[in-house]
């Protein structure tokens, strides 16, 4: 038992983990949009934001829900809008597991995503309204992403399905 076995130890342990897929993702996030130097000034900034720093001292479950959010985000950034398989599954196993983390988080992924998806579709959608024969060739073309995304979802809900199966009832008494 190199830490000890304490209420502290296990803040940190768990503090640590968490900071570390946050810098992590963040990094990846910042790299992907911007470059290398990016990545790793937003990967310094957030790991020194006095809130991020704080929470890895007293356990609380904004910490883990923030590098839950910053991880899915940085898995549907590799989805490259789900082409790729790998990414996809990555991204539902990364839905999965911020539902299981804290139960607002899609609050916080689907806002971020919804800006990025809805200038996406808005876009195909103005072709495709423009352009109403190539709509079933550009439908075909997409079946691939469509059976990617159907996997991610499908990902997510059997991960989350662990706990809510059992405590949904319980999580719409609270807020309704």
């Amino acid at each position: 038992n190199f830490f000890g076995s304490s209420p502290d130890t296990g803040v940190f342990i768990n503090g640590s983990i968490f900071l570390g897929v946050l810098i992590f993702s963040v990094y990846g996030i910042a790299k992907k949009a911007y470059n290398e130097k990016a990545g790793l000034l937003a990967a310094f900034l957030v790991s020194v934001y006095p809130i991020i720093f704080g929470h890895t001292r007293v356990f609380m479950y904004d910490l883990p829900l923030t590098a839950m959010v910053s991880l899915s985000i940085f898995a549907f950034q590799n989805t490259d809008n789900f082409r790729i398989r790998i990414g996809s599954i990555f991204f539902g196993a990364t839905l999965g597991l911020g539902m299981l983390t804290k139960w607002p988080f899609p609050i916080f992924v689907f806002g971020a995503l919804f800006c990025y998806l809805g200038k996406t579709s808005v876009n195909t959608m103005y072709h495709a309204i423009n352009d109403v024969g190539g709509f079933l060739s550009k439908l075909r073309k997409s079946q691939n992403k469509i059976i990617n995304f159907s996997l991610a979802v499908l990902i997510a809900i059997v991960m989350a399905s662990t706990w809510y199966e059992h405590n949904i009832f319980s999580l719409i008494r609270i807020l309704v």
